[in-house]
């Protein structure tokens, strides 16, 4: 077990698809309801990361998404925040591995954003 997995204090979730549901209406079209993957994570906030400019302000440092190893995310997903604090959508910027030995977690750069 890694050291780092105490450290995942917030929960995530991730949809996945959609089940059908019911029958098929007048159209043949079956409703659905999607499907999540729940995992334990970290998010973190920038300290220090917005710098002002005659241009406008720029974002030095993204908030991250500490997540372990076996949890499979991608670059352009939307995942939703579950704990106070976090409860809304953000978008993976940037996924980074996080290696000791082998690989031991991810680190993910993220952003506000909609809902899917």
């Amino acid at each position: 077990m890694s050291t780092i997995d105490a450290r995942f204090i917030h929960q995530a979730r991730v949809r996945t698809g959609e089940t059908p549901t019911g029958t098929a209406d007048a159209y043949g079209k079956r409703g659905s309801v999607p499907t999540y993957t729940l995992f334990a994570c970290t998010f973190s906030r920038p300290k220090g990361g917005m710098r002002r400019l005659e241009s406008g302000d720029l974002v030095e440092t993204l908030p991250t998404l500490i997540y372990p190893a076996n949890v499979s995310l991608a670059e352009g997903q939307i995942l939703e925040g579950l704990s106070p604090g976090y409860t809304r959508h953000f978008k993976i910027l940037k996924i980074t591995p996080v290696y000791t030995r082998v690989l031991d977690h991810f680190r993910a750069d993220i952003e506000g954003a909609r809902g899917p």
